[in-house]
């Protein structure tokens, strides 16, 4: 690394301890948070982002020692979070956008089908942890169950029968914020790129998981 690149780095592993949380209130596990105002809020695509790319920041580092210290304290928050949104997911297989101590679903996405819900990287984030050695097989497995709940969820809520595509239900908390091809829309009518270029990931990503866990399953069996 040049000398601008470790500066950042050191600056990255040093913020760390601001976005790594401790169990409060309805969050019963360590957990990521974005951190700054959004302290003490775990959401669902940053605990996501945030975890990948401080797995490529750690991966950096050359001390190996150093390196699995680092990956095991990423992976005991990332697990807690990735935990929560399947342990408060609805009946209906809906997972919250946002958790806080003083509520499990601040945006009501388990209670109301015409709100958004979690974006579609719950595969992605299970799949980055199950490669990285954070999740056995065991645990992957029951992560698989949750995620096939959220996908029909998902077909049920915001599939378009006729074209095929995702609908966000409205412009609220979906992460990119002012986009003016949501942004004010009349409920259920935009089938943004960004959030079918996600499902399309997430489901791939999803797929990876269970093929590869299936294999392992079978070659342990036969």
């Amino acid at each position: 690394m040049n000398n601008i690149n470790t500066k950042l780095y050191k600056i990255a592993l040093k913020n760390t301890k601001n976005i790594y949380e401790i169990p409060k209130g309805y969050i019963k596990y360590p957990y990521i948070s974005p951190g700054g105002p959004y302290s003490e809020h775990l959401w669902d695509w940053d605990s996501f982002w945030t975890t990948k790319a401080l797995l490529g920041i750690i991966n950096k580092t050359k001390n190996l020692q150093k390196k699995k210290q680092l990956q095991n304290e990423l992976f005991l928050y990332a697990k807690g979070a990735l935990k929560y949104f399947f342990y408060y997911q609805g009946k209906d297989g809906s997972i919250p956008i946002l958790i806080k101590e003083e509520n499990k679903d601040w945006f009501s996405s388990t209670k109301n089908k015409n709100t958004n819900m979690a974006k579609p990287v719950m595969g992605q984030f299970c799949n980055l942890l199950y490669k990285n050695g954070a999740l056995t097989k065991d645990e992957s497995l029951k992560f698989i169950k949750g995620l096939d709940y959220f996908y029909n969820c998902y077909n049920e809520r915001y599939l378009h029968k006729n074209t095929g595509l995702y609908l966000w239900a409205n412009d609220v908390a979906i992460g990119i914020d002012d986009d003016p091809a949501t942004w004010g829309r009349p409920s259920f009518s935009s089938a943004n790129i960004f959030l079918n270029s996600l499902m399309y990931i997430d489901l791939k990503e999803a797929s990876f998981l269970q093929i590869n866990l299936a294999k392992k399953v079978f070659l342990k069996n036969f």
